[in-house]
């Protein structure tokens, strides 16, 4: 995403590793996950190794970002559990997109490791910058790379946070 406002990363093969990973892999034990696996051969807790998430919006209330995550998908099995939960199948330049009913957010997968989550339009977005990769800003990608070598999970932004907050009506000194 190369207008990207706040990129972020997690690590998920190494920071499930440290004290606090075993503390939140320990939270997430349920049966709900346990279904979930059966139902479409995936467990966040064992298939994840690490995810990007992007955003190019800058004000409060939008809604546009990416998350790209590797990790073992079971394209097949995941595509049917979609379908049969009312999703909507979507071709787009020979990747099959599986959209929510509203056809507002989609998943796409670009190899059997690698899956795009987001609002569709970044969804195709990314899928088209397979073809025609785009660069991130030298500064971001410095930064990114900086702290990809060091940290198991960041988050870094290019605005203020003060941006995303919506704008709070201020009342007027009475008298």
């Amino acid at each position: 995403m190369p207008d990207v406002k706040v990129l972020g990363d997690v690590n998920i093969a190494q920071a499930k590793n440290t004290p606090f990973g075993q503390y939140v892999m320990s939270q997430i034990q349920s049966a709900d996950l346990a279904e979930l696996a059966a139902l479409t051969g995936f467990d966040p807790r064992q298939d994840l190794t690490e995810m990007v998430c992007a955003s190019n919006a800058a004000t409060a209330g939008t809604k546009m970002g990416l998350a790209i995550a590797s990790g073992s998908f079971d394209v097949a099995k995941i595509t049917a559990f979609a379908t049969e939960n009312k999703a909507v199948l979507e071709s787009y330049n020979g990747v099959t997109i599986i959209e929510s009913p509203a056809q507002t957010d989609g998943v796409a997968f670009l190899s059997p490791v690698i899956m795009v989550a987001g609002d569709v339009a970044n969804v195709k977005a990314a899928i088209d910058r397979q073809k025609a990769p785009q660069a991130l800003p030298a500064a971001v990608k410095s930064l990114a790379n900086q702290l990809s070598n060091t940290e198991d999970a960041w988050v870094l932004s290019t605005v203020s946070p003060a941006s995303f907050l919506a704008a709070a009506a201020t009342p007027a000194p009475g008298l």
